[in-house]
């Protein structure tokens, strides 16, 4: 679940920052395929998305360097109003032998 909240806050971030969202809202989709979890995001411009290398002291840039390490693939489709990002995230092995997309047993302590 770490790696599919952790894609969608940074498609998320991505399009209210690139995607001109004053344009429109931004959408959301988040689904369950044979096993991999895909997160997808609409804004409101057809720019394509760009990978940056971010230097150390830059406080931005990082986002879909991050997606891809997370994501077994990461890609976008031009809509005629804006654009969709998508990721495809397997069952990632995690620390002590879980899974990233496991559910939690006791889901209140991440309850907000």
């Amino acid at each position: 679940m770490f790696a599919a909240l952790l894609v969608l806050t940074e498609l998320v971030t991505n399009a209210s920052q690139h995607g001109r969202p004053a344009l429109g809202l931004i959408d959301t989709e988040m689904w369950l395929a044979d096993g991999h979890v895909i997160v997808a995001v609409t804004d409101g411009t057809t720019e394509a998305p760009v990978k940056r290398t971010a230097g150390s002291g830059d406080e931005s840039g990082r986002g879909l360097a991050l997606i891809s390490v997370y994501a077994e693939s990461v890609g976008y489709e031009p809509l005629p109003a804006g654009k969709r990002v998508w990721a495809v995230i397997g069952p990632h092995a995690a620390p002590e032998g879980r899974t990233l997309l496991a559910v939690p047993l006791d889901p209140l302590p991440y309850a907000v």
